[in-house]
């Protein structure tokens, strides 16, 4: 009987273990039995499978012997710190949508795993929209585009995440309106035509209802809750007009930016930019009637507000709803058509504060705003435990 060790000798990096092959002859020995050593556990250990492990660094040999004592074979290991070099890197999302006061913890996978050095350096490219902590976690801060580096201690590679902050109610339904003089609402036809806008009163029928969905690749589609072909989209690199077509169209020319662009009177203002590369790319009030594309232009004419689906009144509107809420020119009339026990009046702005609260003595009640800000207030209207949720806009 005889037998085989491999390897004789090798080298194993520090904390690093290989399995010894021992082969006998013939195959069928009646007695495999061995008892398996090492010179230097603290160097090297293995255990009595053959496996070895790197404690430290430095050399050793590790002896078999056959259970009759017959047959003595040895492998000789040395243990060294062997680098692994980084080779890339890469992370959890390339892409990310956040709205402001938020959290996220991007997370770095450095190539290959075994590689010696697997830190990272993080870094935001804009502090005052977001930063990063030292392990990745983002916080932001404000409304804007960002981008998340994480770079590679050993090589210096970078993989980065494009975060996109807005503080729109995502995958819910939207009016969208210009702020453009004429405060025009967005909306869409019958699907075949272009993008229509409308004056006061505005629609609040399926057609001027959008829902902002993010893709895959930091950008949004826009589609409308009513159409056959309910997508926006921009059609050509010269065109001026926008049209809707098919959602199951995802080319770049229906993926759009959204990037905050300033608030005004708690109004946060966007502008629509297409993700195709076309010379007319910014959405823009084309005419009192239409929206279509041009070239950049940071006037009114390209910035757009967002409302959730809520019924909301501005001023010289009627209310939609039993004319319980009527606002006409900075006067709101509240009516209650029933009998009831307690109610009240409440209208905050849109940073929560409270700037009209009355109790109700009467079926009827009026309130003037005269001293109030131009932009969005909240109309809480409280009658016996029920309450109604009112937006209006004061111009």
């Amino acid at each position: 009987t005889d037998m085989t060790l491999s390897p004789e000798a090798t080298t194993i990096n520090l904390n690093a273990t290989e399995q010894l092959s021992l082969t006998f002859t013939p195959s069928n020995a009646t007695n495999q039995n061995v008892t398996w050593s090492s010179d230097n556990d603290a160097i090297v250990s293995v255990n009595q499978s053959g496996l070895i492990t790197g404690v430290s660094l430095g050399s050793t040999t590790i002896t078999v012997i056959s259970e009759e004592g017959s047959i003595l074979r040895t492998c000789d290991v040395i243990v060294q710190n062997i680098s692994s070099s980084v080779s890339g890197v890469t992370l959890n999302t390339n892409y990310h949508l956040m709205k402001t006061a938020e959290s996220f913890v991007l997370m770095a996978n450095v190539e290959p795993a075994d590689a010696t050095e697997q830190g990272v350096i993080w870094s935001s490219d804009d502090e005052t929209i977001a930063i990063v902590s030292a392990t990745g976690e983002i916080t932001t801060l404000k409304q804007g585009v960002v981008n998340i580096k994480a770079t590679t201690i050993d090589g210096g590679f970078e993989a980065s995440c494009r975060v996109t902050v807005l503080n729109i109610n995502i995958n819910k339904l939207q009016f969208i309106s210009s702020k453009a003089s004429g405060g025009l609402r967005l909306s869409a036809s019958d699907g075949t035509t272009n993008p229509i806008l409308n004056a006061a009163p505005y629609p609040t029928s399926s057609n001027a209802k959008w829902k902002i969905t993010p893709t895959n690749d930091g950008a949004f589609y826009i589609d409308n809750q009513a159409t056959t072909a309910n997508r926006l989209s921009a059609i050509a690199s010269t065109d001026s007009n926008a049209e809707m077509v098919s959602d199951a169209e995802t080319a770049d020319r229906a993926k759009w930016y959204i990037k905050y662009e300033q608030s005004q009177n708690g109004v946060d203002y966007y502008f629509i930019e297409c993700k195709a590369n076309f010379d007319k790319m910014q959405l823009y009030k084309k005419s009192n009637t239409e929206a279509g594309m041009r070239t950049f232009g940071a006037n009114d004419g390209g910035r757009w507000f967002f409302e959730e689906d809520m019924d909301v009144l501005s001023t010289d509107d009627l209310d939609l709803t039993s004319n319980q809420i009527i606002l006409k020119n900075r006067n709101i009339t509240v009516t209650i058509a029933k009998s009831y026990s307690s109610a009240n009046v409440a209208i905050y702005n849109l940073n929560g504060k409270i700037i009209v609260s009355k109790k109700m003595t009467s079926n009827e009640m009026n309130i003037r705003l005269d001293n109030s800000n131009t932009g969005l207030y909240i109309i809480l209207l409280s009658v016996d435990g029920q309450q109604q949720i009112k937006k209006i806009m004061l111009k």
